[in-house]
Parts: C-alpha cells; sequence; structure tokens
C-alpha cells in the first residue's frame, strides 16, 4: 500500500509539473505574439488590392432576370437576400433540433426557407426569370462531337438579351461577390451553356467559308475566359472547362479541311497563345484562396469551440473550458504566417503542374501541428508549442492544389494537339508525310507532360492524347482526336 501511495505522489507530481511547465510556457507565448512576416504582410498587400465586390458578379447572379429588370440589380437583390439570411440562419442552427428527428427539424427550418423564397420572388419585381433553350443543357461539347451535333447547337436561338448580358459579363472585370466561406458564388453553368452556342456558331462560319470570323469568335472567346481565370480557383476550373471546348471545336474544324491558307493559320495560331498565359492564371487565383482562408482564420476567436456541436444543448464545463483554453491559445499573427508560408508554396507547386512538371516532394511546414519529426506522436507536442489551435487548424485547412494545376497542363497539351493539327493542314500532309511529322514537330506540338511526340494512329488517321486529370469535357483517362 505504501508503495502504491508513493507511486501515486510521484505521478501526481509529474503531472503537477508537466501542466505547470504547459501553463508557463503558454503564458509567454501569449505575452510576446509574434509579429506577421514579410510574407504575409505581401500577401496581405496584394490582397487588398481585390475588389472583393463587383458589378461584374452581380450581373452574373443575375443573369436570368426578368427582361425589364437589369441583371446587376437584380444580382445585388439576391446578394443582399442571401446575406440577410446569413445571421438568422446561424442563430437559427444554433437552437435547430437534431437531424435524427426529422419531423421537428423540417419544421424548425420550413418557416426560414418559405420567407426566404418570398424575398427572392420579390427580387423579380412581378416578372418571370428568362429561361435558356434545354438544348443548352443537354447538347455537350466533347471530342468525336460529329457535324450534325454542330449544326443543331448552332441552331439553338437563345434570347438575344441573355446573350448580350453574357457578353457583357465576358467583357467585364473581375466577378466577385464577397470573399466569405458562405459568401454566394454566381451561376456559371449558364455562362458554360451560351458559350456552347456561341462556339458552335464559329463552326457554323467556318463551314461556311467564313474562316476569318471563325477564328476572330474563337479568339475573342479564348481571351475573355483567360482574362476571367485568375478570379479564383473556381474561376480557373470553370475557365479550363470553357476553353476546352473551344479548343475542341478549333481542332475539329481544322482537321475536317484539307487544307487552310497562311493567314488563317497564323491567326488560329495567334489565338492558341493566351492559352499558354493560364499557368500563371491558375497562380494568381490563389490570391484569392488567401483571402478566403484567411479570413476564416481571423473569424476564428469569435467563433464557436471546435469542440461545440449545433442541435446538441449547451456545451457544458468541458466544451466551455476548451473553448476558453482554444481562445487563450490562438495566435492569430502565427497562424497567418503558417497560412501565408504554405499560400506561397501552393503557387510555386500549382505553376509547376500546369506546366507539366513531374511532382516533387515538398516539405509543408504550415502542415506539421508541431514535432513534425514525431510522425503520428507529433499531436503529444501540442501543448507545449505556440500557438497549438491555430497550428492545428491550418493543418486541416489545407487541401492538395496540385490536381488543380495538372487539369491546366491538360488543357495545354489540348491546345499543343490543335496547334499540330493547324501546321498539318497548313502544309497539307496526309498518309506517311503526315506520320513523320507527328513524331518530328517542335516542343509546343508534343506532350506537355512527357515532352514526346504524341501517339498517332495511321491507319484510324488519329491522335490519341493522354490525361492525367478526369475532365468533365475530355473524359476520364484519354480522348482522341481526328487528324
Amino acid at each position: 500500500m505504501h508503495i502504491l501511495k508513493k507511486t501515486a505522489f510521484w505521478l501526481v507530481g509529474i503531472v503537477a509539473a508537466v501542466a505547470a511547465v504547459i501553463l508557463g510556457l503558454q503564458v509567454f507565448y501569449m505575452l510576446s505574439p509574434v509579429a506577421l512576416s514579410p510574407e504575409t504582410v505581401a500577401l496581405n498587400e496584394r490582397a487588398a488590392k481585390l475588389p472583393v465586390f463587383t458589378e461584374n458578379g452581380y450581373r452574373v447572379y443575375g443573369l436570368l432576370a426578368p427582361k425589364d429588370v437589369d441583371p446587376v440589380r437584380y444580382g445585388h437583390c439576391l446578394v443582399d437576400v442571401h446575406n440577410s439570411q446569413r445571421e438568422e440562419r446561424k442563430t437559427l442552427y444554433v437552437a435547430s433540433p437534431t437531424v435524427q428527428d426529422k419531423a421537428a427539424y423540417e419544421a424548425h427550418w420550413k418557416s426560414f426557407n418559405d420567407r426566404t423564397g418570398v424575398a427572392e420572388a420579390a427580387c423579380l419585381q412581378g416578372g418571370t426569370r428568362i429561361s435558356l433553350p434545354k438544348e443548352l443543357a443537354e447538347r455537350h461539347i466533347k471530342p468525336g462531337i460529329t457535324t450534325a451535333q454542330w449544326k443543331a447547337l448552332a441552331a439553338v436561338a437563345p434570347d438575344p438579351l441573355i446573350v448580350a448580358r453574357a457578353e457583357a459579363v465576358w467583357a467585364g472585370e473581375a466577378r466577385r461577390l464577397g470573399v466569405d466561406i458562405d459568401s454566394p458564388i454566381a451561376e456559371f453553368q449558364n455562362l458554360i451553356k451560351l458559350e456552347r452556342w456561341r462556339t458552335a456558331r464559329s463552326i457554323q462560319a467556318w463551314d461556311s467559308k467564313d474562316r476569318a470570323q471563325a477564328v476572330a469568335s474563337w479568339s475573342r472567346s479564348i481571351n475573355d475566359w483567360v482574362k476571367s481565370a485568375d478570379d479564383s480557383l473556381i474561376d480557373a476550373m470553370v475557365s479550363t472547362a470553357a476553353l476546352s471546348q473551344i479548343m475542341i471545336a478549333m481542332q475539329d474544324a481544322v482537321a475536317r479541311s484539307e487544307r487552310i491558307d497562311d493567314a488563317t493559320a497564323e491567326a488560329a495560331l495567334a489565338a492558341l497563345a493566351a492559352i499558354e498565359t493560364m499557368p500563371k492564371a491558375i497562380t494568381d487565383s490563389m490570391l484569392t484562396e488567401w483571402l478566403l482562408t484567411s479570413g476564416i482564420m481571423k473569424s476564428l476567436p469569435e467563433m464557436k469551440s471546435p469542440f461545440y456541436v449545433p442541435g446538441q444543448g449547451e456545451s457544458g464545463f468541458f466544451m466551455r473550458t476548451m473553448e476558453r483554453g482554444a481562445t487563450l491559445t490562438f495566435d492569430i499573427n502565427d497562424t497567418l504566417n503558417r497560412l501565408a508560408t504554405t499560400n506561397l508554396k501552393i503557387q510555386r507547386t500549382v505553376m509547376s503542374a500546369a506546366r507539366g512538371e513531374p511532382e516533387t516532394p515538398i516539405e509543408w511546414e504550415g502542415m506539421t501541428m508541431a514535432c513534425g519529426s514525431l510522425g503520428d506522436w507529433e499531436f503529444f507536442c501540442l501543448p507545449f508549442v505556440r500557438n497549438p489551435v491555430g497550428r492545428i487548424f491550418v493543418a486541416i485547412s489545407v487541401p492538395m492544389y496540385r490536381d488543380y494545376g495538372v487539369r491546366i497542363a491538360d488543357l495545354r497539351n489540348l491546345a499543343a494537339a490543335t496547334r499540330l493539327t493547324i501546321n498539318a493542314r497548313r502544309r497539307s500532309h496526309s498518309g506517311d508525310a503526315l506520320a513523320q511529322f507527328v513524331t518530328s514537330v517542335s516542343p509546343d506540338m508534343r506532350d506537355v507532360f512527357s515532352k514526346r511526340p504524341f501517339a498517332y494512329d495511321a491507319s484510324t488517321k488519329r491522335l490519341r492524347i493522354e490525361l492525367r486529370q478526369r475532365s468533365t469535357v475530355l473524359g476520364e483517362k484519354s480522348y482522341e482526336l481526328a487528324l
């Protein structure tokens, strides 16, 4: 018994000593907060120049406004409804029954949803939203699209007012509706649908021998989408999807032609040049990601404890203690510095991926919670280091962005194949001469990733391009193009 008491005494003493060390360290950290790093300051200065709300963002949001309602005003009204309901939603969410009690849960939210619907309907000012032809949603541009399918798309007749509004969006500035986690996101799908029609009309012009008009239209479309690709990561991916469709149209039109003249070829190649700016565009889009993630971290002290579960009642002593401890040990500057380091590394990673460069291992200091060298045991270091809560949030809030850069490289691969097709038709190559040409082209007409010539089947006269990332436009693993 004496030994047990002695052992217990020592254990309590050790625990008390460790607790005293932890408390002392955390008090020291709290009284000596870190300054913002030069990287953080530079990112903040760059981000401060970005418009957070833009008229063009409201215009996209209100694209389908009734004919007598200004789309910017309609979009603004919808965003106001969204923002006014946001705070109320948070309050209702705290008092919400659990989802397991389905009847009570649905009844709790019914009044809120009904009032939201009424408020959104008021934005219509008694009018009716304009709709797009359903064919634009049902007909997709993919490799292998037929001439008949192009004609069917070109024959669709969207409302001229919607077309004019879309042209204003494409010609306008950035499209932002806030950079909070719950800011509304503009509906880009309508612009994609209209781009299908615009692209098909360009094919129609090409087939009608008005090739200058077709190339000019493709050039304008490419520049419209490239210009908005750096607005945000979402914009970059939407632009990639739209540009892929335009590339498919250009390559298909050229491949179906026996020969194209030098002037047309030069104009088409010049139009493609803008695609090569996409690696920089997606890298620049990470600045908006910085605004988003840094904004979340800055708002953490005002939020509930990460242990709090809505709909489960008050936190209780343990939860309140954890919440208070989290607040006291949270160092916002250290958190932002870690985020800045990570953001800059992501920018370099995305740029490298978009260029088609091999993936290289990177030490993600910002993602390690405490003592990275301890592996799975690093969690036990947290009580002894500065800003344990911030480290946790930074570690769990950093997704892998490289795949987004790879999608850009896949787009550039399609542009390289289109470039190859233009030059092949410019020289009227066929048969063995065409097969030889494919194997001897310059680097800008080869696979972006491997730097080798594209695979070409002379018997079927088709190029085969390997995909590194699944694409809603190009497919799962690979696609073929007629040459």
